[in-house]
């Protein structure tokens, strides 16, 4: 294993879209399973629950005395359960499913490495999540955004 540590919000979001995807069998909660995980947002979503991974904001800091820059990057997961008219049960199994998903990415990816074993992030980790509504077409979903956050260093000059 080799430190390729990455800049890219694109290469985060895309592994840890496939790790999610390869794991949305045993993301349950009250018989409530992960149906589909889909690469950034979608207009239509034909089953839920559904998980939806989206590159987000990348900040990076520079320390020019190394030519290193520390980065900051979000990818955003976006949950979408059944719909409000089953109010007290689709919300706590939205929130339930958000909090299991949450646990098994602190559980198995603190930090994330790529499929050949490379170290991509210094670490990641849920730095918000938060319950709330979202329309898609005909249908108003409960839904919950998570952010999760990738710490990596990388240098300027290669």
């Amino acid at each position: 294993m080799a430190d390729a540590l990455t800049d890219s919000n694109l290469v985060i979001a895309d592994r840890i879209f496939t790790l999610l995807d390869a794991a949305k069998a045993s993301l349950t909660y009250d018989s409530v399973t992960v149906q589909d995980v889909w690469f950034g947002d979608q207009n239509l979503v034909p089953r839920t629950p559904a998980l939806c991974v989206v590159p987000g904001f990348a900040r990076f800091e520079l320390h020019a005395a190394q030519a290193m820059t520390e980065n900051r990057i979000e990818t955003y997961f976006m949950l979408y359960h059944g719909p409000v008219s089953e109010e007290q049960q689709s919300l706590r199994r939205t929130v339930g499913l958000a909090n299991v998903i949450m646990t098994w990415l602190h559980r198995n990816h603190l930090q994330l490495y790529a499929a050949n074993g490379d170290r991509l992030t210094v670490h990641n980790h849920i730095a918000e999540m938060e319950p709330g509504f979202a329309y898609k077409p005909k249908t108003l979903h409960h839904a919950v955004r998570m952010t999760w956050i990738s710490i990596t260093k990388t240098r300027l000059l290669a």
